[in-house]
């Protein structure tokens, strides 16, 4: 076994995606252009890509290299481990390159394109928006629910609190009848002690009636002695 076959046994190739952020000023075809240039870079560092996924031009979270936006290029690839390094200086290096991102990729990793990952999060949406409508179709009903239920009782309700006012009218007009019936009483009492005030026969004219009789018959007894001397006392 010579020392080129050793040296390539002992090789170890794992799978990796890069995060590649360009120039948006170059458009799709000059990022396309680039791209061919940077696969062959990996190629001859022993690695291989198996797939390549355009974004597009989108806005950067924040400025860099005083660009407010890049053109994004996912790319799969395997790639000996002894080469990572020599790529990601080959990518930091290339000015039309305003970022790159090497990733190694877990053995149960699931590729997805952009494309499949939009759809996947229209789906997300869609599914939300209608879990969200059937809640507030659930919570509408519960409240027409809850209202009906209240609803119910307020008749029995109302004619309670007409009842219970009707009472009370009748309370507080029982205590003007009972001192309407009263009143007579009061006049009745109030008649008795005026009563004594009233003259019912008065005594003395009465007592000068019988003095001026009894004089009158003085004044006859007198006049009689008078005519007739012999008559005694």
């Amino acid at each position: 076994m010579t020392e080129e076959t050793l040296q390539e046994t002992t090789q170890r190739i794992e799978k990796y995606e890069i995060m590649l952020i360009f120039n948006s000023d170059l458009g799709e075809e000059g990022v396309k252009k680039e791209l061919s240039e940077i696969k062959k870079n990996i190629v001859a560092e022993g690695g291989e890509v198996f797939t390549e996924d355009f974004w597009g031009t989108r806005d950067l979270t924040y400025r860099i290299k005083k660009q407010d936006q890049g053109f994004y290029v996912v790319v799969n690839l395997t790639l000996p481990t002894e080469s990572v390094k020599e790529i990601e200086k080959m990518l930091n290096l290339n000015p039309l390159v305003i970022r790159s991102l090497l990733l190694k990729t877990p053995a149960n990793y699931q590729l997805k394109t952009f494309e499949e990952y939009k759809t996947e999060e229209e789906a997300i949406k869609k599914e939300e928006a209608q879990k969200k409508e059937e809640e507030a179709q659930e919570k509408k009903e519960k409240f027409a629910t809850r209202t009906k239920k209240i609803e119910r009782p307020e008749p029995k309700k109302q004619k309670e609190e007409k009842e219970e006012k009707v009472e009370k009218v009748k309370e507080v007009e029982q205590p003007v009848e009972v001192k309407e019936e009263k009143e007579p009483e009061e006049v009745k009492k109030s008649e008795e002690t005026t009563e004594p005030k009233e003259p019912k026969e008065s005594p003395k004219p009465k007592a000068k009636k019988s003095t001026k009789s009894k004089l009158e018959e003085m004044d006859e007894k007198l006049k009689s002695i008078i005519d007739n001397p012999d008559i005694t006392l």
